[in-house]
Order: C-alpha cells, then structure tokens, then sequence
C-alpha cells in the first residue's frame, strides 16, 4: 500500500519494500508518449488507488472519462478487449498481470509519478512495524532482496529505476 496522509492517520507504515510508478497501459499501436497526450481517452483504474486520486486531481481537460475497477487486471483485460483506451496502475504490478494473464498491452511512456509502497499495520503496533522493518533491513543488507527482485523482476525493485519518473505527491 502506498503511504498516503490520509492512510497514515488509520493504519502506520513500515519502510519502503520497493520502489515503482503509475504506469498507463495501452494497445500496441497506439501513438503514445504520454497519457496526457491521448485524445479524450476512457482510462480504466483500480479504484480507491492513487493512481485514480492522481488521475482525479491531473487529468483536467484531457482525460474523456475514468472508470473504475475493483482490480487492475480487470481494467487492463478491457483495454486489451478494447473497451477502454488505457489503464493506469503500478508499473510493476501491470508487468506482471499483463504476462501472467497473456495480454497485449504496451507502456505508455514513463510513469507518471514514482511512489514507494510499504506494509500497513495496525496504528501503534510499532512492535511488528519494527519487526518488519528489521527484517526488510536485513535482507537487503545482506542482497536476498536484491537476488529475489533480481529473479522476479529483472531488477533490483528497491530502488529507483532510470526509466521512473520523479518523485511527486500521488
């Protein structure tokens, strides 16, 4: 879960576990540098995600209709089948969804914004937020993190890719 002010004030984060960003997914084929840069397009998201605050609070003019999902795969599926021009979510997770579900679908420029996902726990149950923590620490320290990352993924997901985005609220 992304730390988020809101979020922070119902659950406590732990330390970031890996770093990512909001990523648009379309059809091959379609001309796409950047989402904003879509004709009026109907995107597809995760609802209660802050991807779908992102696009709330930045689509503006641009963005036709957004649509929610109760999950990413299922958005992404309906650009696949067409029924949507885009859907936005974690950059990784859709990697991962859009191979695992045997997809069509292609990157639409860089991330939006990068954001660092951490483990929500019970507010003030620091002894587990600590444990957690401790044990993050640790397998990165010692490069379990990294070989696991490294097998999944292609790379090391615990820090900030050269194809992110900066940083921004999201």
């Amino acid at each position: 879960m992304t730390p988020t002010e809101e979020r922070d004030e119902q659950v406590d984060f732990t330390d970031s576990y890996y770093i990512s960003g909001a990523q648009a997914f379309v059809a091959p084929g379609t001309e796409c540098t950047d989402i904003s840069e879509l004709d009026s397009p109907t995107i597809g998201v995760a609802s209660g995600t802050t991807y779908q605050d992102w696009l709330n609070e930045n689509g503006g003019d641009w963005v036709g209709e957004i649509r929610t999902f109760s999950s990413d795969v299922t958005a992404l599926q309906d650009v696949s089948t067409g029924r949507l021009d885009a859907a936005m979510t974690d950059r990784n997770v859709g990697l991962y969804q859009i191979q695992e579900s045997g997809l069509d679908l292609v990157e639409c420029g860089d991330p939006v914004f990068t954001e660092e996902p951490a483990f929500a726990v019970e507010e003030g149950n620091t002894a587990l937020r600590d444990a957690l923590n401790d044990a993050l620490e640790a397998i990165k320290e010692d490069g379990t993190y990294a070989e696991i990352s490294e097998e999944y993924f292609g790379k090391d997901i615990s820090t900030v890719s050269s194809d992110a985005a900066e940083t921004t609220e999201g």
